[in-house]
């Protein structure tokens, strides 16, 4: 298996890509994990001794420790440890969607907002993986 080609000059529009997906995630965590209460507004009244805003915090520090991988990754220039990060963070949001679709039937309109909150993402995903592929489909050398 040859290596994957790095990210050079002629990959800026991917090199862009993935950092918007990073910083996203970046941003997303900091928000999450920092300052979660804003974000359980829909759950108020919070009950004492609830976990909610833990779960909020722990959500946050997945999304901070995948944008980190991925914004080093991007930097490292490399296209292999890209896409574990890419895809670690796309398995990441597709089940975030099922949870919250799962949980709408008894969370109502809570679970599909939870969904369509990180459905952009599973797209944003999805099209840098499909990037990072064609990518390695230009520079692959002919087989014998």
């Amino acid at each position: 298996m040859t290596p994957a080609p790095p990210l050079g000059s002629s990959r800026r529009p991917l090199t862009a890509l993935a950092t918007a997906v990073a910083l996203v995630r970046i941003g997303a965590g900091v928000a999450l994990g920092g300052i979660p209460r804003p974000f359980l507004r829909l759950e108020q009244p919070i009950p004492p001794g609830s976990s909610m805003t833990l779960l909020m915090r722990t959500v946050g520090i997945r999304d901070l420790a995948i944008g980190l991988g991925t914004l080093r990754a991007v930097r490292a220039g490399g296209t292999d440890d890209l896409e574990r990060w890419i895809g670690a963070g796309l398995v990441s949001d597709a089940l975030d969607v099922a949870a919250g679709l799962a949980a709408a039937r008894t969370t109502g309109t809570r679970g599909v907002l939870s969904a369509a909150v990180a459905a952009p993402m599973v797209i944003l995903d999805c099209v840098t993986l499909a990037e990072l592929t064609r990518a390695r489909g230009a520079v692959a050398p002919p087989e014998d």
